[in-house]
């Protein structure tokens, strides 16, 4: 049997007091949505809500770990994010890439993608992971709208 797996790690850095708080709150075994979903909408949060977090989350100190070794959930990480980022830090984004891959080598089953994530959309586009990085890493102040012009412009 071939197990497939959806792999990422990022790091969120500089938390607040209270950014902290509202993540730990997350993280409880049975976590309560409410104010996500009261940020972003039913139909954006839907999946979250059904089937929880669906991605590692680890805060401590000033850093906030979002990971999977396995299956995570890129969509659900879009989705907090966002919401984190509408109620704390609006004019913050964050490029997440992850690893699709197997444990045999299957035809097909290698691959990943990209995903900006900002308090006012997120955008994912595979397509374009290599230019947005190459924009991202050097210049990490860009602007979302000078990031996207750069990559497609």
């Amino acid at each position: 049997m071939t197990d497939y797996y959806v792999q990422f790690v990022t790091e969120i850095n500089n938390l607040t007091e209270e950014e902290r708080a509202w993540i730990q709150a997350l993280e409880v075994n049975e976590p309560d949505f409410s104010e996500i979903v009261a940020l972003l909408g039913k139909e954006a949060t839907d999946n979250l809500v059904e089937f929880g977090l669906g991605f590692g989350s680890y805060s401590s100190g000033e850093d906030w770990r979002i990971s999977s070794d396995e299956s995570g959930d890129v969509e659900n990480v879009a989705v907090v994010v966002q919401a984190f980022f509408k109620k704390f830090r609006p004019q913050d984004s964050l490029l997440l890439e992850w690893a699709n891959t197997c444990s045999k080598m299957m035809v097909g089953a290698f691959s990943g993608g990209a995903v900006l994530i900002t308090a006012k959309w997120v955008y994912f586009d595979p397509q374009t992971l290599g230019r947005m990085q190459e924009y991202y890493e050097v210049s990490p102040s860009l602007s979302v709208s000078d990031l996207l012009l750069k990559c497609w412009g």
